[in-house]
């Protein structure tokens, strides 16, 4: 279950990513029974070595391990989310900010500055 169901949108959409992922020979079968081939599958699939909820990378606290207090203000800046020099609370705003399609949807869609 991925929360989409009944989702027009996704239903809309899902028919062309299907013909995409048939064409790139990442998926095959009926359609009443579909298989990911088993390289991507390895690759999205949770496991206890790679525990993402997801599935399809580190969660937000595993991939910002680490990060120095300048990187996470620049993070949370270009996110649009208020400063804060405590990580635990910086994880939890950008996992809430990537858990709302709404707000990330804005996000995504906002000028990009250049470097």
């Amino acid at each position: 279950m991925t929360g989409d169901e009944g989702d027009p949108a996704v239903e809309a959409a899902l028919p062309g990513a299907v013909a995409v992922l048939r064409e790139r020979a990442l998926l095959w079968g009926g359609d009443d029974r579909l298989r990911l081939v088993r390289t991507a599958r390895e690759l999205l699939a949770p496991s206890p070595a790679h525990p993402s909820p997801t599935g399809l990378g580190p969660t937000v606290a595993e991939a910002t391990a680490g990060m120095s207090p300048g990187r996470w203000q620049e993070t949370l800046a270009a996110a649009g989310l208020p400063p804060t020099h405590d990580p635990v609370s910086a994880v939890t705003a950008l996992a809430a900010l990537f858990n709302d399609r709404t707000r990330i949807s804005r996000c995504s869609t906002r000028p990009r500055p250049r470097r």
